[in-house]
């Protein structure tokens, strides 16, 4: 190892430790042992976050007048308030009931947190107004407390009157409706399962690494310039995602189990505004859609896949994604100018229908200036041709073909075999960085083709970005995912137990300079 690296590795250590600022103070409330004659300490709490919020105990902003909009001026609210912007709340196990926080619009960050060890429960949350919220690794259900029901589990409003729910961020949280629904009948699912884990009508909200499971509707999200990422959500009745606004960014998501229990079309991902108004600048990428039917699983169906029918589209980016669905929409973009799909696979493994990658039009204007390349899909049709379209290195798939390229494609496994001949015959024009699992492009002679980058299949621990060294590079995608649940290689589980923490530091540190 060289001294320049050498001399790197505490660096490296002080910046892991200090990854999440250290927050003002910390808080506590304890269902069971705790107090309204508490002070809040962790030796003396009080007894829910609902009492917190009720009680008034969090010092914040309001709006000076109604309606309020997004902008307009605030004012203080309980001046003499315990709880500070930039404090957090930790929350011991046992029922912190429905929580509900009426325009508390923060100066800072307040983080509501579950404590080390912790398995607290919040029936719903729900935030009619308000900015700079964090919930952080809170378990939230109506289930293990409640007669669960179809409210929203965690509802960041945008309400005409308290005003928009905004830079809030939900993580590592584990939502769900009921625990098991393997007897479930369709009404069941409509009458016990949340209408959707997630409702975000705030600008700039983050939903990130949360389980969702058993619910209707997945992430819903109606406000600009929002991120939803690296989240894992099972057990979907309708749209598992669903977009309505300029600028959202849906990435490396993982989605399956997808069950029938009305007549509407449910997509696994869906652009949907009404009265023609454009969808500008959404990003689709390197998410995982697994729409395949479950053999043995009551009302197991398979969705749409990406269908963005509701255009026009503009700017908006499809890349590095795999659609497996037993539908002829696989990746579809309607009314679409500007837009590019780039290095995507989407297949139909039971080969009930051809899960197509296509430009579709609805007499809105037509497709321009679009790029479909570097794709791997059983069919590639372009139902309106035009000649600002560019259609190149793409593969339309047969049988024959998918067994020399897919590691297992019939079971789902869609990564790419060695020297088949989707290796090295892609296009470096506006391909993707990294591909799904943040292998960087190109590992050989040129970019793969579809949504995996072949690389060897024992690389050098902490080498995340697979170019063959163990470098910063590779130190930033780790300390973005660390103490990620659910993680790939590429974002720095080095050891294969699903998720990204100090031994996989350890790894990364013990090669860090080796390699190329």
């Amino acid at each position: 190892m060289s001294r320049a690296f050498s001399a790197t590795l505490p660096l490296l250590a002080i910046l892991l430790v200090h990854a999440v600022p250290s927050p003002a103070t910390t808080w506590y409330a304890d269902p069971v042992n705790g107090s309204a004659s508490g002070d809040g300490s962790a030796a003396n709490p009080w007894p829910t976050l609902k009492w917190i919020v009720d009680n008034n105990k969090i010092r914040s902003m309001k709006p000076a007048a109604y309606p309020y909009h997004y902008g307009e001026p605030l004012v203080a609210s309980n001046v003499s308030a315990p709880i500070q912007p930039g404090d957090t709340i930790e929350l011991l196990s046992g029922d912190h009931d429905v929580v509900y926080v009426q325009g508390y619009y923060n100066t800072d960050w307040i983080t509501i947190r579950a404590a080390a060890g912790a398995a607290p429960v919040v029936r719903r949350f729900q935030f009619r107004g308000g900015c700079k919220w964090r919930i952080d690794g809170v378990t939230v259900s109506q289930e293990p407390y409640g007669t669960p029901g179809t409210t929203t589990a965690v509802n960041f409003e945008n309400h005409s009157w308290h005003g928009p729910a905004y830079d809030c961020i939900v993580e590592n949280c584990h939502i769900y409706g009921v625990d098991d629904t393997s007897t479930f009948t369709a009404g069941d699912w409509l009458a016990k399962t949340p209408g959707a884990a997630v409702s975000s009508g705030g600008v700039r909200n983050v939903i990130r690494h949360n389980t969702i499971r058993n619910v209707q509707l997945g992430i819903n999200v109606g406000a600009a310039d929002s991120v939803v990422e690296h989240n894992t959500l099972t057990g979907l009745a309708h749209d598992g995602l669903r977009s309505g606004a300029d600028r959202i960014v849906w990435q490396y998501n993982r989605l399956s189990d997808f069950v029938v229990v009305d007549d509407n079309h449910d997509d696994i991902i869906q652009l949907y505004r009404g009265g023609s108004v454009p969808h500008v600048g959404v990003i689709i990428r390197g998410n995982y859609f697994d729409g395949r039917k479950i053999p043995g699983r009551p009302l197991t169906r398979s969705p749409q896949g990406v269908g963005c029918f509701d255009g026009p589209l503009v700017d908006c980016v499809v890349e590095n994604n795999v659609v497996l669905t037993a539908h002829y929409h696989g990746i579809t973009l309607t009314d679409a100018t500007g837009c590019r799909i780039v290095n995507n696979t989407s297949i139909d493994p039971s080969r009930e229908y051809p899960a197509w990658i296509t430009l579709g039009s609805k007499g809105l204007g037509g497709n321009h200036d679009c790029i479909i390349r570097n794709n791997l899909s059983y069919a590639i049709p372009d139902p309106n041709p035009d000649s600002t379209n560019i259609v190149d290195h793409n593969i339309e798939l047969t049988d024959a073909l998918s067994d020399r390229i897919f590691v297992d494609w019939r079971n789902g496994d869609v990564r790419l075999l060695a020297d088949g001949p989707a290796v090295d015959q892609g296009s470096a024009d506006l391909a993707p960085a990294v591909d799904i699992d943040f292998v960087a492009r190109p590992q050989g002679n040129g970019i793969d083709i579809g949504a995996y980058e072949y690389r060897d299949p024992t690389p050098l621990p902490g080498d995340a970005d697979g170019d063959g060294d163990v470098d910063l590079d590779d130190f930033v995608l780790l300390k973005r995912n660390f103490g990620a649940t659910g993680a790939t290689w590429g974002q720095g589980d080095f050891d294969g137990d699903g998720d990204v923490d100090l031994d996989d530091f350890v790894l990364l540190k013990r090669n860090f300079g080796s390699g190329n």
